[in-house]
C-alpha cells in the first residue's frame, strides 16, 4: 500500500504538469512506470500504453499485470515469450503487439578486418571470448565460469567481461578459486563504443542466461543481437526468448541452463572450428539485418501511436505524445 500511495502521489505531479495539449502518455516498463503513467491518465481522462521488457513481466503478479492491460489502449514486448504471457492476461489477445527492440545498424556496423580464425592452439594468440551483461543471478556468469573451469588446458583462451552489477566481487573469487584469473579481463561497465569495439576484438560470444529465484529472467537479450551484429556465433541458455534469435546450429548454440559442462563442450567446439564460427557469424548478421533493426520497430510503435483514439481530440494541432 505505501508504494501504491507514492505513485499515486508522483502521478498527481505528473497529471498536474503535463501541458494541455499532451492527448496520450506511454510508459516503458510494467510495473512502477506503468503505475505512475496510469494514475496520471485517469486523472487526465486521456488513453496511455506501455512497453512491457523482462523483469517487469516477470516479477510482476498476474493480477496487476491483469489490471494495467484491462487498462490501457494497447501494450507492446520485445519477445514472442513476453507477448504469449500477456495475452493470456489481457481482455483480448490483440491488444498485446510483439515488436522487437532492433539495433542501429549504422551504430553497428560490421569491422572492416575479417576476424582471425584462431584456433586455441597459440599460447601467444588465443582465442578470445566475450560477454557483456551486468553481474545479476539471472545471467548466469558463474556458469560461464564453471564452465571455463572445465576446457582442457591444452587449448588457449582468453575471456572478457563487460558490465558492473552486486556480484562481481563473487565472481571474481570464484574465478579465483578456479585459478582462471590470468585469463579473464574484468573490464567493467563500459560507454557503447567500447563495448562494440571489445565485440570486434573477440572470437566468440557467451551468455549462460537463467531464470532467478525471484522469477526474474531475460527476454531477448540486447547483448545477444548486438553480438551477432558485429558476426559474433554466440553461445546461450535455451531459455527464455532466446531461441527466437539464436537458432542451433545456424548463428550459435543453444544449451540446457545450469550445464555448465554443456556450455564446455560447445565452447570448445567453436573454439577448435574457426571456420564454422565465422559461418555462424555470418548468418547471425543476416538474421540481424533481416528481422531486427531499429527501424522496422520504429514504424510499428509509429503506427500503433497514429490509430490509437484521442479521447478529447479536436481539430487542435496535432497533439505530443510523451513517454516517461
Amino acid at each position: 500500500m505505501p508504494n501504491r500511495i507514492r505513485r499515486f502521489g508522483q502521478a498527481v505531479v505528473l497529471a498536474a504538469e503535463l501541458p494541455a495539449d499532451i492527448m496520450h502518455l506511454h510508459a516503458h516498463f510494467l510495473h512502477t512506470p506503468a503505475s505512475v503513467t496510469r494514475y496520471a491518465a485517469m486523472l487526465r481522462g486521456i488513453p496511455w500504453s506501455v512497453s512491457a521488457h523482462a523483469v517487469d513481466i516477470w516479477t510482476t503478479p498476474d493480477w496487476e499485470k491483469r489490471e494495467k492491460l484491462s487498462d490501457c489502449a494497447w501494450a507492446t514486448s520485445c519477445s514472442q515469450i513476453a507477448v504469449q504471457n500477456l495475452r493470456g492476461l489481457a481482455p483480448t489477445p490483440d491488444r498485446v503487439s510483439l515488436i522487437y527492440h532492433g539495433l542501429d545498424l549504422d551504430r553497428f556496423a560490421v569491422a572492416s578486418q575479417p576476424k582471425p580464425l584462431r584456433d586455441g592452439s597459440q599460447l601467444d594468440d588465443p582465442v578470445q571470448i566475450i560477454t557483456v551483461g551486468r553481474a545479476v543471478e539471472k545471467k548466469g556468469h558463474d556458469i560461464v565460469i564453471a564452465a571455463l573451469a572445465r576446457i582442457p588446458k591444452t587449448i588457449q583462451w582468453r575471456w572478457t567481461h563487460i558490465g558492473g552489477g552486486e556480484l562481481v566481487k563473487a565472481l571474481k573469487r570464484q574465478a579465483t578459486n578456479a585459478g582462471l584469473n590470468d585469463q579473464i579481463n574484468w573490464r567493467g561497465s563500459l560507454p557503447q563504443q567500447e563495448v562494440i569495439d571489445a565485440y570486434q576484438s573477440a572470437d566468440l560470444f557467451v551468455l549462460a542466461n537463467r531464470v532467478a529465484a525471484n522469477g526474474d529472467r531475460d527476454g531477448l537479450p540486447n547483448v545477444l543481437m548486438e553480438a551477432q551484429s558485429q558476426k559474433l556465433a554466440c553461445i546461450a541458455s535455451n531459455e527464455a526468448a532466446v531461441p527466437e534469435l539464436i537458432k542451433d546450429g545456424l548463428n550459435g548454440y543453444l544449451v540446457t541452463p545450469e550445464s555448465p559442462q554443456l556450455l564446455a563442450d560447445k565452447i570448445v567446439d567453436l573454439i577448435q572450428n574457426p571456420a564454422k564460427r565465422v559461418k555462424m557469424g555470418e548468418s547471425g548478421r543476416k538474421i540481424i539485418e533481416d528481422r531486427f533493426s531499429h527501424l522496422i520497430g520504429i514504424d510499428a510503435l509509429t503506427n500503433k501511436f497514429v490509430k490509437t483514439p484521442q479521447i478529447g481530440a479536436s481539430s487542435a494541432p496535432k497533439p505530443k505524445k510523451v513517454a516517461i
